[in-house]
């Protein structure tokens, strides 16, 4: 009987203790700081955040307007697209799901 009790005691200890040890170490991954604890803004790429909206069927990408940004989208400038405009913060794409393309969507198909 003692060797059922102890027994059934560790069956249920065990799987307890490793969910503890579990929860402990993410305890002490988060508070535990990793990387440098100041952020350069010498790269062009931090200046600003990038944001990504979306919904069920449409996702924009809004990429902010640097140098970098500007030289990679220089073509769109052939395009009439107005890239010298001093109110252009944010270059933003918008990324459709192409099942939309191939496919009727109806009313229902939309959540």
């Amino acid at each position: 009987m003692r060797k059922i009790i102890k027994t059934t005691g560790l069956l249920i200890a065990v799987p307890f203790f490793i969910v503890l040890l579990y929860a402990l170490a993410a305890l002490i991954g988060g508070l535990v700081p990793s990387g440098s604890q100041q952020s350069s803004l010498d790269s062009p790429l931090l200046e600003k955040p990038v944001f990504l909206t979306t919904n069920a069927l449409h996702a924009d990408l809004a990429i902010p307007v640097n140098a970098t940004t500007l030289q990679q989208f220089a073509f769109l400038q052939d395009t009439g697209f107005p890239l010298d405009s001093p109110n252009l913060e944010y270059l933003v794409i918008g990324l459709l799901d192409s099942h939309i393309f191939r496919h009727r969507v109806s009313e229902l198909d939309c959540p």
